[in-house]
């Protein structure tokens, strides 16, 4: 059973807002790329629509890898992050779940 995760992004220095839906399968991964100017903001809010037994993370990196925000076990929330550089960034939704005793 997948899940449905809306992601809404604003940005502090062009007055923008964008929303975006999508469903997340069973111990998959989906990650969205945007670029960012230096010292922006970047704020979101996330809501998820969960299913039975499965966790979601999201971690949002750098071009580098640097780790900008991140969040374990999210049903509804919000997230804020900046850079001091141009920069493209990318946020990762994780669902998790965990294997049953009964798989083989």
């Amino acid at each position: 059973m997948s899940i449905l995760i809306l992601v809404l992004f604003s940005s502090t220095v062009v007055l923008q807002t964008n929303a975006i839906m999508f469903r997340l399968a069973p111990n998959a991964q989906k990650c969205l790329r945007d670029e960012m100017h230096g010292n922006q903001i970047v704020a979101g809010e996330y809501e998820i629509t969960k299913a039975p037994g499965q966790k979601i993370d999201y971690v949002v990196r750098d071009t580098k890898g640097h780790i900008l925000a991140q969040k374990e076990d999210i049903s509804k929330g919000k997230f804020s992050f900046t850079s001091e550089l141009y920069d493209t960034f990318e946020i990762c939704f994780i669902s998790q779940v965990p294997s049953s005793k009964y798989d083989r």
